[in-house]
């Protein structure tokens, strides 16, 4: 069975289709550029000073402060049971599980319909 079956709805459950792969793969990327950022914000004001920071970055030192304050998003605390289950699965799997195996253990375990169970 190839990813043209999948793609046409007869592949094996909980097979990406073409384009959720795309989508996938872009969401990571996205997602590991915005943790790099956070990042380095983050150990940056270690090193350097919050001004420098802010004109090198062309931010406002209240936008940087109002920023290193926030509290989580609705999204960031709607997203945290799933990120925990994803943990815990890749830990289950004791590292070696990688995206596609995370997301089947997942769908298998605690997916019902489109809301994962807590």
């Amino acid at each position: 069975m190839g990813q043209a079956d999948v793609d046409a709805g007869a592949g094996p459950k909980g097979a990406l289709t073409t384009d959720e792969r795309r989508e996938l793969e872009r969401l990571r990327r996205e997602v590991k550029v915005l943790a790099m950022e956070r990042e380095i914000l983050k150990k940056a004001t270690a090193f350097f000073p919050v001004v420098v920071l802010c004109r090198v970055l062309q931010v406002s030192r209240s936008g940087f402060y109002e920023w290193a304050k926030r509290k989580p998003s609705a999204r960031d605390l709607r997203n945290a049971p799933l990120a925990a289950k994803v943990a815990q699965a890749h830990e289950k799997s004791r590292g070696t599980y990688g995206s596609p195996r995370v997301r089947m253990e997942l769908r298998a375990r605690w997916w019902v319909g489109s809301s994962l169970l807590g």
